[in-house]
């Protein structure tokens, strides 16, 4: 009140002498002296302030590291995974999708191929006489391409700095003779490897004929004439069923390791008959004890010199004990899983991938969330809905999207029932347009076209999903599709990283992929990876399409497992507005992004 006269115009320099006259007297001595205290404090604060702003804050750390640390990269689980089955069976495809996945999660995965090395040895294009039985030169030349493979493998295992690791030979492995050297091999590794074979079975004629086209199209029938490369094919095909011998419980009784073995051989077995002989000598030494001559050294013989034999019967036994087999079999892409003692940390995310993996054709789309207000004004983090321009771009993107899967829906061979939907102008609140007068079958078409939406529990992304919801067959809000959590940090200023945190800023910019932001809840891209796998299975799992609505953290991990991008470099992919479509191929997913210019997606691009 004491300042009411000054108020602005103070600030503005238009107080006159005159005026200031007379409010200094209207104040008195004790007003003035408030007055001007009021105003140096107020000043004070300003110049705070700015000092504040523009001097480095330091975060305590005693809570949490600069790093995230993936458990993963801790465990030490050396994994091999021999391929067995005949020729387009899916083996090369299931080996493609463990090797994304394993990758995905930060375990370090590289496919061995045993045809490719054929191909390499310039040997493409070999006719189905060089995989004849009966072609004894051929085969041994097979049979050393195939493990001269399968030591690149081991060699590559063994590089594997630490944590855990797994390759995988892709090769038929069709008979027990080669699953039994794989398996003599693998046991002179030293760290010992764990070996388990995957076997894929396949008895669907539709399934097989698909394969057989596709198969048409590697290296070896380039420039043949389709019908002759089939023909040549499937007679490659039955020279391997003539000999194809499955996968038993019992095939592993007859093998042994090699006497070098470093698990069961060569030093074990010196171990173990050193062993008995002691154990022969002690024997010994307590019947001498009790004067029992007929049982001492210089009675029947069947004293010392017996425990040299026994040391040797020990040994033999520790040699000829059989190797531990390991197996999975997969029958018709999935439809069927057998395992037989699949243990370890790899092992049990392959499995987890393989039941969830499937060939129903499908789509999926990644929607990039709308603009917030916090986004508008510049601020990281918080949940607030979207803008005016965010709200626009959300009802364009999600219409593409909506559009998009309904036209890769419509086939020649569909019911005539259009997957096409269009959001009402009310979207949140409208029910979809009456099917009363469409036919069963169509109405049945078109509730199975419709997607299933998976996204985050910010209110921008619940506003996205009600645009969706009218049209989509389920719709599920998932709090590992939130946005990375800033912690600390949430609140800052976009640019202001540098400035005001610069410890911060360059521990980041040293490593973007395992960076966690300090404080609770404060997020790394490692973070984020481990919490999407399941919703990376969940994707895999669905037989629908489906659309997913998240930000651009969020959408990095999906591009980096679904297209395969290497780990360290997921926080680098450029995200732009728009819906991205990914759709299944024989190696894995197609890409393809179309940009939505109306309104504005979130802007934090650079993250």
């Amino acid at each position: 009140m004491l300042l009411q006269p000054f108020r602005g115009r103070l600030t503005n320099g238009a107080l006159s002498i005159s005026t200031l006259h007379r409010n200094l007297v209207a104040l008195g001595a004790t007003g003035l002296v408030v007055a001007v205290a009021s105003i140096v404090l107020r000043f004070s604060r300003k110049t705070s302030r700015s000092r504040a702003e523009s001097r480095p804050l330091h975060l305590s750390r005693s809570g949490s590291a600069f790093y995230a640390v993936n458990p993963i990269n801790v465990v030490r689980d050396r994994v091999v995974i021999a391929m067995v089955g005949l020729p387009a069976r899916g083996k090369s495809y299931m080996s493609k999708a463990i090797i994304r996945y394993l990758n995905f999660i930060g375990c370090p995965a590289k496919n061995f191929n045993a045809g490719n090395k054929r191909r390499n040895k310039g040997l493409a294009g070999t006719g189905a006489a060089f995989f004849g039985s009966g072609n004894a030169e051929a085969k041994r030349a097979r049979e050393a391409m195939a493990m001269e493979t399968l030591d690149d493998l081991l060699a590559w295992l063994q590089s594997v700095e630490c944590g855990s690791a797994c390759g995988i030979f892709d090769a038929t492995n069709t008979t027990v003779a080669r699953r039994q050297a794989v398996m003599r091999r693998c046991a002179q590794e030293d760290p010992p490897v764990q070996l388990v074979f995957f076997e894929s079975i396949c008895d669907d004629d539709a399934m097989l004929q698909n394969n057989y086209r596709m198969k048409l199209a590697n290296e070896d029938y380039v420039g043949a004439e389709a019908a002759k490369a089939l023909a040549d094919f499937k007679e490659r095909v039955a020279a391997y069923e003539a000999v194809y011998e499955t996968i038993a419980d019992d095939e592993a009784d007859t093998c042994f390791a090699d006497d070098n073995c470093a698990e069961h051989g060569g030093v074990g077995g010196v171990q173990a008959a050193a062993t008995g002989g002691r154990v022969a000598a002690e024997r010994d030494a307590d019947a001498r004890d009790q004067g029992d001559g007929a049982s001492g050294a210089d009675g029947d013989g069947q004293g010392g010199g017996d425990g040299r034999s026994e040391g040797g019967r020990v040994g033999e036994t520790a040699r000829k004990s059989p190797l531990p087999l390991h197996y999975v079999k997969t029958i018709n892409a999935g439809r069927k899983l057998v395992s037989k003692e699949c243990e370890g940390h790899v092992l049990t995310h392959a499995l987890t991938l393989l039941q969830s993996i499937h060939l129903v054709p499908r789509r999926i789309a990644i929607v990039l969330a709308g603009q917030s207000h916090n986004d508008a004004q510049g601020i990281r983090g918080g949940d607030t809905p979207l803008s005016s321009a965010g709200l626009k771009y959300a009802r364009a993107a999600c219409q593409l999207a909506l559009d998009k899967l309904a036209a890769a829906a419509e086939t020649p061979t569909s019911t005539g029932a259009s997957a096409s939907a269009s959001l009402p102008a009310n979207a949140p609140t409208a029910s979809p347009p009456s099917t009363a007068t469409a036919p069963a079958a169509a109405a049945a078409a078109a509730t199975a076209a419709a997607p299933v939406v998976l996204t985050g529990t910010l209110q921008r992304y619940v506003q996205m999903a009600a645009l969706l919801e009218p049209r989509a067959q389920l719709v599920l809000n998932l709090k590992p599709l939130n946005e990375l959590c800033f912690g600390a940090l949430e609140g800052l200023r976009c640019g202001k990283l540098q400035d005001s945190f610069p410890l911060e800023y360059a521990a980041r910019l040293a490593d973007k992929l395992n960076y966690r932001y300090p404080g609770v809840g404060g997020e790394s891209y490692t973070d984020m990876i481990i919490q999407l796998r399941d919703v990376v299975l969940a994707i895999e799992r669905t037989r629908a399409d489906v659309i997913v609505v998240c930000d651009v953290a969020a959408a990095r991990v999906l591009l980096g497992y679904f297209q395969g991008i290497p780990h360290a470099d997921i926080p680098e992919i450029e995200i732009e507005q728009g819906v991205i479509e990914l759709a299944r191929s024989h190696s894995g997913f197609s890409c393809t992004h179309t940009r939505v210019d109306v309104g504005t997606a979130n802007s934090f691009v650079k993250r």
